[in-house]
């Protein structure tokens, strides 16, 4: 029951912080977020009407760039006492799990260029 209603919490603040943005800048919204992409199910039922584009990067870009984000990140939060830095592996899986997570997805923003 908690767990329902986290996520209904996190929907709801998602919402709110994309209609601020969309107030202030009056601009259509682009979030690269990378740790959406295995969200894209839960922000289809935010946005209706929301397009998905997914460009892929070569792992040996992407994995030592992520690992520098996610030791910004520990840091910029504090978390640098109990923080270690992700292993190469650790890494590896999520990004090939957000590939397929996003292949497996039906929303692409331009049709014929789907993930290969």
């Amino acid at each position: 029951m908690q767990a329902g209603r986290e996520l209904e919490t996190w929907k709801e603040n998602q919402l709110l912080f994309y209609r601020k943005i969309t107030l202030l800048t009056r601009k259509q919204i682009v979030s690269k977020n990378p740790l959406h992409t295995m969200r894209m199910n839960l922000l289809a039922e935010i946005f209706p009407g929301a397009r998905f584009i997914h460009i892929t990067r070569h792992p040996y870009e992407v994995v030592p760039s992520t690992i520098r984000m996610w030791n910004i990140v520990a840091e910029g939060y504090s978390l640098r006492k109990g923080w270690r830095s992700p292993e190469v592996a650790e890494v590896a899986g999520v990004y090939g799990l957000s590939s397929v997570r996003f292949s497996g997805h039906g929303r692409i923003a331009v049709p014929g260029c789907s993930p290969k």
